[in-house]
């Protein structure tokens, strides 16, 4: 006998707990408003769902409908995409066949014309040029031309010169008196071998200035005042750039004496 355990006061109250009656469980009216909105969420929340899977089935009912419709779209815009090729290029081959002559024949008949235009145009300018070198020409081979060279010997070589580029006749003066007083005329003074004092040339003179000067002035004395003087010398006198620029031309050499006796000529021509 376990003498301990009469003794303990827990072991003697432990069955008499046990055997005590369950007392009686008061709900509060809180906790069954709870359970109540809790079972109303439920069905909702079932409803909620069932409304959901529905719409899903209709929309991908719908969304394979669609596909069917764009697919269908699809397939008869191919066809008809096909279609139109085919007719374009038949259409192409067809007409390109039929005016493919026509083409060429419009092609070369443009070129033609644009050819002969060209060729056309071309001869129009060469025959401009020949008109106005023959105009040049008429001119030089009309305007007298005296060249004056005082009490001394013709230079052939100058005169030569004159002839070759086609001067007509031109005159050799040795005097005053020989010379031309028409209006329009050219006269070249020579100074390049003239000598005053009949030994040494003019531009190796001390006073050559003043030998050039009264020449020159009584050269445009007794000259017409549309007569032009082309004064030819290869060496410097001052006193030439006082005249007038239009009455008294300086040369210094023979190829200005050319160049400047042929614009000389244009300008007389034009003054008369």
């Amino acid at each position: 006998m376990d003498w301990f355990s009469l003794m303990d006061p827990i072991a003697w109250m432990h069955p008499i707990v046990l055997q005590a009656p369950t007392p009686e469980v008061k709900v509060s009216p809180d906790v069954e408003l709870l359970k109540s909105q809790l079972e109303f969420l439920k069905a909702d929340h079932a409803r909620l769902a069932a409304d959901f899977v529905e719409r899903m089935k209709q929309l991908t009912a719908q969304s394979e409908s669609v596909g069917k419709d764009v697919e269908t779209y699809l397939n008869r815009m191919s066809s008809l995409t096909a279609l139109a090729t085919a007719l374009a290029t038949g259409f192409i081959v067809f007409f390109g066949w039929q005016t493919g002559k026509e083409v060429k024949a419009s092609v070369k008949s443009i070129v033609d014309r644009q050819l002969a235009q060209a060729v056309a145009d071309t001869v129009d300018r060469e025959i401009q040029m020949v008109r106005r070198s023959i105009v040049r020409e008429q001119i030089i081979d009309k305007t007298p031309v005296d060249y004056f060279l005082q009490d001394g010997v013709e230079p052939s070589e100058e005169i030569r010169l004159l002839r070759t580029r086609g001067f007509n006749s031109p005159r050799f003066c040795k005097s005053l008196a020989e010379l031309r007083r028409d209006t329009g005329d050219l006269v070249v003074v020579d100074f390049e071998h003239w000598k005053p004092d009949g030994q040494a040339r003019l531009v190796e003179m001390a006073d050559k200035e003043d030998q050039a000067k009264a020449a020159i002035d009584e050269l445009l004395r007794i000259l017409p005042p549309n007569v032009i003087l082309l004064v030819y010398v290869n060496g410097f006198i001052k006193c030439l750039n006082d005249f007038p620029k239009s009455r008294v031309v300086m040369s210094n050499s023979e190829v200005t004496l050319i160049g400047n006796l042929v614009d000389a000529a244009y300008v007389s021509k034009n003054r008369n």
